[in-house]
């Protein structure tokens, strides 16, 4: 079984994902992981704009760099479908949900919340005020909405590109990871 887990920004995919690993006695990949696995099969400057979820701004930039379209996103969709293959995992961001699409055991969340929710946790989290925080979750959004329309050619918040979507806002953590646990054990007894 293979769990992607994709959020808008502050609604709570590394917390969730980390219960869920330790629960179900999975690897979490996070950027940090994902980096690592490159790191050690040589493949980290293939993938470093894609895991620092960089993209090109225009076509002539991505020819002086000599990378064709076809390339990009090629080496980092290559070596996501591997880590999948190896082992039951998780997998945050990174568009994990439209690289593995295609598996059978894949179990795609979208993770999402109000967002003066959100700018809670934000001022929170890094002592932000209102109005910051704010501007850092529009900035993120609209960072992973970009780098998922260059690399997965989609739209990063539709309901269509997953199995499950949450409003981890109204939920709350602990019902959020419930309903996910569920989902999971109802579709794995379909596999």
């Amino acid at each position: 079984m293979i769990l992607t887990i994709s959020q808008e920004y502050a609604s709570g995919a590394p917390e969730i994902g980390e219960h869920l690993a330790k629960k179900l006695g999975i690897r979490l990949y996070d950027k940090e992981g994902l980096r690592e696995e490159a790191e050690k099969s040589g493949l980290y400057e293939d993938m470093k704009m894609f895991l620092t979820e960089e993209y090109y701004d225009s076509l002539l930039y991505a020819i002086a760099e000599n990378y064709s379209c076809t390339q990009i996103g090629e080496i980092p969709f290559s070596q996501m479908k591997k880590i999948a293959g190896r082992q039951p995992c998780i997998i945050l961001g990174m568009g994990a949900n439209y690289i593995l699409r295609d598996r059978t055991d894949l179990v795609s969340v979208f993770l999402h919340s109000d967002k003066e929710k959100r700018i809670q946790k934000v001022m929170e989290m890094c002592d932000l005020n209102a109005s910051r925080a704010e501007k850092l979750i529009d900035k993120e959004d609209k960072r992973k909405e970009k780098f998922y329309q260059y690399y997965m050619k989609g739209n990063w918040k539709s309901a269509d590109e997953y199995h499950l979507t949450l409003d981890t806002g109204r939920l709350g953590i602990e019902q959020t990871l419930n309903f996910i646990s569920y989902y999971i054990q109802s579709m794995q007894s379909h596999i």
